[in-house]
């Protein structure tokens, strides 16, 4: 656990947004601000080059502020302030400050953050404190749109960490010495085999080697299961009352579309094939199915799975990617869609037209999704 005296943050759910209603919500006009998808295990983390008008340097790797600053100094559109308002270079400039300030103050706090232990570790076992703080960093730096001063001051401490981690892990990895040259050892010692095996048939050498058991091959089998499943934190009342939309049968009638699920104990057989849940107020574990249903049925899906992943964000920060390879994985309306990229760049579009027909819906149970939705701030249907 990190950054535990940190104002507005909580090291198991990051930064804190209990005083939103207080101050502005940011966001772009087509859309809202998404977590950065990158997956630093595979590439370093990109930093920008940032020098402010006091001569201040500042490295910035999240995409959301460099929008916000690229507003501000090109002068470019595209955010509005409570989906309304223009977003004036006043508002912009003290949010930055707020940002900058919390980045001033977490530059030299690597080594107290990383605590004690750091330095007398060796240098692989440094390496790895390092890629998983590195890690945390990035999974917990993910500016949403709310301009709360406390919160953007995390936002800048966690920023500054992240770039001193980056560099500390950058020359531990020079100073790493080559391994020394093993002396040459024979491996393959000559070995007196009987005359008599020389003319044994293949099939027979090959039976006599020891095969995989049957509980070694189920245990492979239950693996590749757990894989393909999404672990939910949240609360599954919420995630069924959402899904439950699938059996309303005026929604599918306004929609035109045929119904392929009929009750409430379907949709939480459904739920229990496609994520993992506490065994005790959670869905029953069920086998991952694939599921054909009418190619209309994609709009509602995406939207489904989208406040799925926007329900289980605060509890279990795994990306948006996941739950679009789900998308893909289990339901048909998605086989033509080759890459899973695509589903997740145009979630949000499909999302929006599906809650407008669902909030236009009579159905009984789609009034209860709209009503799970309502609480979502992000979907922005009021009370």
């Amino acid at each position: 656990m990190y950054f535990l005296s940190l104002r507005a943050f909580d090291p198991a759910k990051g930064v804190i947004t209990e005083s939103q209603g207080k101050f502005p919500f940011i966001a772009p006009s087509d859309g809202l601000f998404e977590p950065d998808e990158r997956d630093v295990e595979r590439m370093s983390v990109a930093f920008k080059r940032i020098e402010t008008e006091d001569k201040h340097i500042y490295y910035i790797s999240e995409p959301n502020l460099l929008k916000i600053i690229d507003n501000i100094r090109y002068g470019k559109e595209g955010i509005i302030v409570d989906h309304v308002k223009p977003f004036d270079a006043v508002l912009a400039d003290e949010s930055l400050q707020h940002f900058y300030e919390g980045y001033r103050a977490g530059f030299d706090e690597l080594y107290k953050e990383l605590g004690q232990s750091f330095f007398s570790s060796g240098l692989d076992h440094r390496k790895e404190i390092l890629r998983n703080f590195i890690m945390y960093c990035h999974e917990m730096l993910y500016f949403e749109g709310f301009v709360i001063p406390d919160l953007l001051y995390a936002l800048g401490y966690i920023q500054a960490n992240l770039v001193r981690a980056e560099k500390e892990y950058t020359n531990i990895e020079r100073l790493t010495e080559k391994p020394l040259a093993l002396p040459e050892i024979n491996l393959y010692p000559q070995i007196n085999i009987s005359p008599d095996l020389y003319n044994q048939p293949a099939e027979r050498l090959v039976t006599d080697e020891p095969q995989a058991s049957p509980v070694e091959e189920k245990t492979i089998e239950a693996d590749k299961s757990m894989e393909s499943k999404l672990l939910l934190h949240c609360p599954p009342q919420d995630v069924a009352q959402l899904w439950y939309v699938l059996i309303d049968p005026l929604f599918c009638k306004e929609l035109k579309l045929s119904p392929v699920f009929e009750t409430e104990k379907e949709i939480r057989f459904l739920l229990g094939s496609l994520f993992s849940t506490s065994p005790k107020d959670g869905f029953v574990d069920n086998e991952p199915q694939y599921h054909e249903m009418p190619a209309g049925y994609q709009n509602v899906l995406c939207l489904l799975m989208h406040a799925t992943y926007k329900l289980n964000l605060p509890y279990e920060r795994l990306p948006l990617k996941l739950y679009c390879e789900l998308l893909k994985k289990a339901f048909s309306p998605f086989k033509t869609i080759e890459s899973v990229s695509d589903i997740a760049s145009n979630i949000n579009k499909k999302a929006d037209i599906a809650v407008v027909q669902i909030t236009k819906s009579k159905g009984k149970y789609a009034k209860k999704t709209a009503n799970i939705l309502r609480k979502m701030r992000f979907y922005k249907l009021g009370d």
